[in-house]
């Protein structure tokens, strides 16, 4: 199986690379071990010299340790480096899933990925009508919670934060969010259907395929920049497998869950999901394409994808549509959704609530998008269970936790707050 870049892609470990660790040499980014280099600063110099550099700077750059200890740097090891397009300008880089500097793709963002788009179309088609009821009835309860905290809290500030803890704990009760990333009838992780679909680790990926990207986020208040480790446009990814479905344990599941759901179209629908690798990815494909659309129009943005196999988005800078199922609630009703969206839009945004678009540098190419080849030759009977051979690795990507749209709208207000 291979995955295709068709814009830069930002996969994170929850790590920010620091100025201490990296120089910037005309438009080349190199990066150094700084354990290394203070304990070579430990040893030749006197402690309390390197503790009175450090105490008398808050944040300092590699280059002016450098300088200040005259230290050649062509003695130490090289970790990576980077041709970047343009000037960089800033304290810290957000850095890509690796092990031991190794970067590769998670099968588990994949896998989450994929379970947005599959929950997307069984809602859009079995269970609507319920979804616009739980937002109205969300909507209802805020009101008059609002109200309660407007008596209590005469100072904006204080109201705008305490209104954020309640919307962030009421979602928590929310029970459509909840029940529909387990099966919608069942708060139980023994009735998740998509523990039976496996999906291996990436091989490692050449450093040579990843850069420093600028990435500017748009249409807020205040417009700002972030700096991330990028897998570039056009890169190819192989994984040691295709996609596996455990089918054995998946009929036993459908089985038990039958004796208990009442709807059986549902039922029907998703084993039509599951009945090969091919089958998901072409609902997965149907989503991210109409999400692509919807983007063109709703942003009022050029997005230029050019797919070569079964399209698919992710990674951190998706945006709002992507990792929720938002898209059904605006496509039904637009009031609906700008009183629902005005709601858990970002703080300071309550009369126009943001409609944020991340671009690559100064290009019109929106994060994560990519598209699926499956390998014809690969016998899915002889996996083993879908898992990579390669050394289960340590470290685990902060995007792996978003199966299920973020746990759909659930934490979709923090989300807004850490972008």
């Amino acid at each position: 199986m291979e995955l295709f870049t068709l814009t830069p892609v930002h996969i994170g470990n929850g790590q920010e690379i620091q100025r201490s660790e990296f120089v910037v040499d005309d438009k080349v980014i190199k990066f150094y071990d700084i354990d290394e280099i203070v304990r070579y600063i430990l040893d030749n110099y006197n402690a309390d010299s390197f503790k009175s550099f450090v105490e008398d700077k808050d944040n300092f750059s590699l280059e002016e340790l450098v300088e200040h200890f005259k230290i050649d740097l062509t003695k130490f090891r090289l970790l990576k480096h980077y041709h970047v397009d343009d000037t960089l300008n800033t304290n810290k880089i957000l850095e890509f899933i690796n092990m031991n500097n190794r970067c590769y793709l998670p099968g588990t963002t994949i896998k989450g990925a994929i379970r947005t788009a599959v929950i997307y179309h069984l809602i859009k088609n079995h269970k609507l009508d319920q979804l616009i009821l739980s937002i109205k009835s969300f909507l209802v309860k805020m009101q008059k919670i609002m109200q309660d905290l407007k008596q209590i809290h005469k100072n904006n500030r204080e109201f705008s934060k305490e209104l954020r803890k309640v919307i962030s704990n009421n979602f928590n009760n929310f029970s459509f969010i909840e029940n529909s990333t387990h099966f919608y009838y069942y708060n139980d992780a023994k009735y998740d259907i998509f523990k039976f679909l496996h999906i291996p680790d990436s091989e490692y990926i050449n450093n040579n395929e990843l850069t420093i990207k600028k990435i500017k986020i748009k249409n807020i208040g205040q417009p700002r920049t972030v700096y991330a480790e990028c897998l570039k446009k056009d890169t190819k990814i192989t994984f040691p497998g295709d996609i596996f479905i455990d089918k054995k344990s998946l009929d036993f599941s459908f089985d038990t869950i039958s004796k208990e759901l009442k709807d059986r179209r549902l039922l029907d629908t998703l084993s039509e999901i599951f009945e090969s690798s091919k089958s998901i990815l072409q609902y997965t494909n149907d989503f991210y394409q109409e999400l692509l659309d919807f983007e063109k129009e709703h942003y009022n943005h050029s997005i230029n994808i050019l797919n070569k196999g079964y399209l698919i988005r992710i990674g951190r800078f998706k945006g709002f549509f992507a990792n929720t199922i938002a898209m059904l609630i605006e496509k039904e009703d637009k009031e609906l959704f700008g009183r629902f969206f005005k709601l858990v839009a970002p703080k300071g945004y309550e009369d126009n609530p943001a409609k944020s678009l991340k671009l690559v540098g100064n290009s019109n190419d929106t994060m994560g998008w990519c598209s699926f080849v499956l390998d014809k030759s690969f016998d899915m009977s002889k996996s083993k269970n879908g898992k990579s051979e390669k050394k289960s690795k340590e470290i685990k990507s902060n995007d792996t936790q978003n199966e299920v749209t973020e746990e759909m709208l659930l934490k979709l207000q923090k989300k807004f707050k850490g972008k």
